[in-house]
């Protein structure tokens, strides 16, 4: 592996130290202040200058994450909330929402909040605001890679209604700046089960500032409503935080390769980095741009998804409405990382133009 600019084995690696928690760590805690009083999180390190944290408590999302002391993600005014506070009134859903690099959305709403067969179905659903249960890590080499891997399942399910499970891996490697996602969705019940799913992935300042770019292979881009169409000509490039500034939804239809692999990302040209993410279109097939640029809601959510966030209602009556049959299992795969240089940046850059040929 490649380590602090050296290239070592496994075996000349360990000749260092005594303790591989000296370099990458998973370490569990518990916040024990404020609104995220009894918390539990995984704060991980991948030696690389990448450090994140994950939140059992709130379906295994993942909030702050950084690189070489760089913030990456977007926390919003609430901060990190626990899942204990939730409130299902109309607003209870932003009162919790920290933003992070992952807020998860469904299983059984994704948008606005909705009434569906006398079923109040609150803005973007209750996932994220669920602890997840058989949690689990485990920091092991597997060959010559140090592995660090989280894992919980969080679970969907009323009396007479839905038996939906997330089930949740993590997965980052010693020495490399990358974070992977594998989800496997089940409907454990016996009737079909309609559900949503939006992966709302919140980038903030530095990465997000008035020389950030979003490069992504956009086949077609259309505006969610009227105050959209006021940024339809600029909505890749980002601005100044601005003062009564009304969040910009945009939808895109994004070019993919033959086996349905895509890539997005946001370069920042003046620090000389930025972040990409892979994703598959046959299990993603929706792409939606947050781009909110208000004072101190400084962000850019790039939001790949089953569904567009209209809400169950609107996906029910426009025919969007994914359906999973008895046992039936959906799986889902995202790929993070870290850009970093001139020559990563043009190579990205190469990369995802080659998508639109």
């Amino acid at each position: 592996m490649k380590i602090f600019g050296e290239e070592l084995s496994a075996q000349e690696l360990k000749k260092y130290f005594g303790d591989m928690s000296q370099i990458a760590d998973i370490r569990r805690c518990i916040i024990s202040e404020g609104r995220a009083t009894g918390t539990d999180i995984f704060d991980v390190k991948t030696g690389s200058g990448l450090v994140y944290t994950v939140l059992p408590n709130r379906g295994m999302d993942i909030a702050d994450a950084s690189y070489k002391g760089v913030p990456l993600s977007f926390i919003s005014k609430t901060g990190i909330v626990s899942s204990q506070y939730y409130a299902s009134e109309s607003t209870g859903f932003l009162r919790n929402f920290f933003g992070g690099l992952l807020t998860t959305c469904g299983l059984m709403n994704a948008g606005p909040q909705c009434e569906v067969d006398g079923e109040m179905h609150r803005m973007h659903g209750r996932i994220s605001n669920t602890p997840a249960y058989q949690v689990g890590y485990q920091c092991s080499w597997v060959g010559d890679e140090y592995e660090l891997m989280m894992q919980g399942t969080v679970k969907e399910s009323r009396l007479f209604g839905e038996n939906l499970t997330l089930k949740r891996t993590i997965v980052s490697r010693l020495g490399q700046s990358v974070i992977k996602i594998h989800d496997v969705i089940t409907n454990e019940g016996f009737d079909d089960t309609p559900f949503m799913l939006l992966y709302h992935m919140n980038l903030g300042y530095p990465v997000v500032s008035r020389h950030s770019l979003f490069i992504v292979p956009s086949r077609n881009v259309v505006a969610r409503d009227e105050e959209a169409k006021k940024g339809i000509d600029d909505w890749e490039r980002m601005q100044d935080p601005t003062h009564g500034y009304r969040e910009q939804v945009f939808f895109h239809d994004l070019a993919s390769d033959a086996d349905g692999n895509t890539l997005y990302g946001v370069i920042n040209e003046k620090l000389s980095m930025g972040v990409y993410f892979r994703i598959n279109k046959n299990q993603l097939p929706c792409f939606t741009q947050w781009k909110m640029m208000g004072e101190q809601d400084y962000t850019l959510g790039l939001e790949p998804g089953v569904n567009i966030p209209e809400g169950r209602l609107a996906a029910h009556n426009n025919g969007h409405l994914k359906v999973l049959k008895p046992q039936e299992e959906y799986v889902v795969d995202i790929e993070f990382g870290v850009i970093e240089g001139p020559d990563a940046i043009e190579d990205f850059k190469h990369r995802v133009k080659s998508l639109m040929k």
